[in-house]
């Protein structure tokens, strides 16, 4: 009971800060939740709900200030904070002509993270263009673009088959191989 009694203070606590930033911000805020759903029978839950329901009936009158705050009651302990799970790491191997590195990437990561990690991490250098349905698409690798040298293009394959989704849409799983080719789309 405890830990939902913490997820709806954070979840509370989250709603503020934005409708504060909203009026920070000089906007009217947009209200997705109504108040009458934080209504629950602890006292903060009680003190946030009178405090958004004023909010919302007279946001001019909200104290503004350049550094928004917000202040809670209570103090934070080992005890009392909730823990988050650590995320799940799988490892992948890249392969780019003059380029193969084993990297370590969040599971449930898709092609486009991979490159991004191996960016940060490695210095791999990359461009993309979106495409409402196919999702993220290499542009360049390394400075060569896709279509410089007539009808070749980057292309990629996981463990020897050749993608059919963008790379924002490919999710990968430990142990695939990631290998780009700089080749003809025939």
């Amino acid at each position: 009971m405890q830990q939902k009694h913490k997820l709806i203070l954070v979840g509370v606590v989250t709603f503020i800060g934005g409708i504060l930033f909203a009026i920070l911000i000089h906007q009217k805020p947009q209200i997705v939740l109504s108040t009458e759903n934080l209504s629950q029978t602890n006292t903060v839950s009680k003190i946030a709900t009178t405090s958004i329901r004023t909010l919302i009936q007279h946001p001019e009158d909200a104290p503004i200030s350049k550094t928004p705050q917000i202040e809670v009651a209570g103090t934070a302990t080992k005890e009392n904070v909730p823990v988050l799970p650590e995320q799940k790491q799988i490892t992948v191997i890249l392969k780019l002509p003059d380029f193969t590195e084993s990297i370590t990437i969040p599971e449930e990561s898709s092609v486009y993270k991979l490159l991004e990690v191996a960016k940060k991490e490695r210095g791999l250098l990359f461009t993309t263009k979106s495409y409402p349905v196919l999702g993220f698409l290499i542009d360049s690798i390394g400075g060569i673009r896709g279509g410089d040298k007539a009808g070749f293009y980057w292309i990629y394959s996981v463990n020897n088959k050749r993608a059919i989704v963008g790379i924002s849409n490919y999710i990968l799983k430990n142990g695939d191989v990631v290998e780009w080719k700089y080749e003809s789309e025939n």
